[in-house]
């Protein structure tokens, strides 16, 4: 089943950065906040062959590039995963809140590939990204 995006459901001007977040100090022990990982899920979109990637995919990239420290690369309680890696998959359960990806028209999610391809709106938004 494809989610398609709703362009207009988050904002209009897409010469502003959509989905805002503080700027990312990788010099300090921090944790990611989810608007910051959306916004670096962009930018590993847009460099993407064909600006699609599977959400493992991006745990993947994402990880190797933010090196997530402190908290966020704790196991998560009763899991087997990290912090982070639960705030990436976030984005899927998350798609459809008023910040998410595909309500912001950034992201269209693919659930049966498990997949997100960066639509015209997003590839406009992950260019403006620092």
């Amino acid at each position: 089943m494809r989610i398609r995006s709703d362009q207009n459901s988050c904002n209009d001007q897409t010469s502003q950065p959509i989905i805002q977040a503080k700027h990312i100090n990788r010099d300090m022990k921090m944790t990611y906040t989810e608007a910051q990982i959306r916004n670096e899920a962009c930018k590993e979109l847009l460099r993407a062959r064909g600006q699609t990637l599977t959400t493992s995919e991006l745990i993947t990239r994402l990880t190797k590039r933010l090196q997530p420290t402190g908290k966020d690369a704790e196991i998560a309680t009763n899991r087997s995963d990290t912090y982070f890696s639960q705030k990436v998959r976030n984005l899927v359960s998350h798609r459809n809140q008023s910040t998410g990806l595909v309500a912001c028209g950034i992201a269209d999610y693919d659930s049966v590939s498990e997949s997100w391809t960066l639509t015209k709106t997003g590839r406009r938004h992950a260019a403006h990204l620092k």
